[in-house]
């Protein structure tokens, strides 16, 4: 696992993780929570279309509206795709919440 991913997977220490194996996890994980490095060390051992594929097989899950529209720039995602993924992000499990 390349050291910049290291950091991310803070809560998986002792498991081993293979990028084969485990792609979509880390996929998540680097776009959700990683930064610019982190992505690189990913995009050295993916190509931006398995990236691609693992983000739109999830719909977007686990990311910010802002992440998305991020991600959407870097990886061409399309616009219609991400516009529905902004609007599931928006609209998930808190964002009905009120204040007592």
């Amino acid at each position: 696992m390349p050291a910049p991913l290291r950091s991310l997977l803070w809560d998986y220490r002792g498991r081993r993780l293979r990028i084969d194996h485990d792609r979509d996890f880390l996929v998540r994980r680097v776009l959700a929570e990683g930064g610019w490095n982190e992505f690189r060390a990913l995009r050295s051992r993916l190509t931006d279309d398995v990236i691609r594929q693992a983000l739109v097989g999830s719909d977007g899950r686990g990311l910010s509206p802002a992440r998305i529209r991020f991600w959407q720039l870097v990886l061409d995602i399309p616009s219609r795709q991400a516009n529905e993924w902004v609007r599931s992000a928006r609209a998930g499990t808190w964002a009905g919440r009120r204040r007592a």
